[in-house]
């Protein structure tokens, strides 16, 4: 360079930032943090977050389950009561079964069932 010309300064050299510029980059990265944090937890824990739905998809799943038990059972009944309009075999067998029905000159025999002890008799 030359000797009487004054120094100019390089466009590429880059100067050390301010202090009050540093400031305003922290806590621009400190608000950054604490919406991004607020944002997960609405994600997690709010009423339409992660969490909320897992429960709901649990709970979808035992409605389902028993939605299927509940379709079964009406077939069940559906098929018994089918048979009680038309079948006249079995209509007769469950009120001899549930009601202990007997026809005309029939003996019924009634057993003790083997899961209760027979009664004790007279002493001798």
């Amino acid at each position: 360079m030359f000797r009487g010309a004054p120094r100019v300064r390089s466009a590429l050299v880059r100067q050390p930032p301010s202090r009050r510029r540093m400031v305003r980059q922290r806590l621009a990265i400190v608000a950054a943090a604490g919406v991004s944090a607020a944002l997960v937890a609405a994600i997690l824990f709010g009423s339409r977050g992660l969490l909320r739905l897992r429960a709901l998809t649990n709970e979808e799943a035992a409605i389902k389950q028993r939605i299927g038990g509940l379709l079964l059972e009406n077939q069940r009944l559906r098929t018994q009561l089918h048979a009680l309009r038309s079948d006249d075999r079995y209509l007769e067998r469950l009120a001899r079964e549930q009601l202990g029905f007997v026809r005309p000159g029939e003996v019924v025999y009634r057993f003790p069932s083997p899961d209760r002890p027979l009664p004790a008799g007279p002493p001798r």
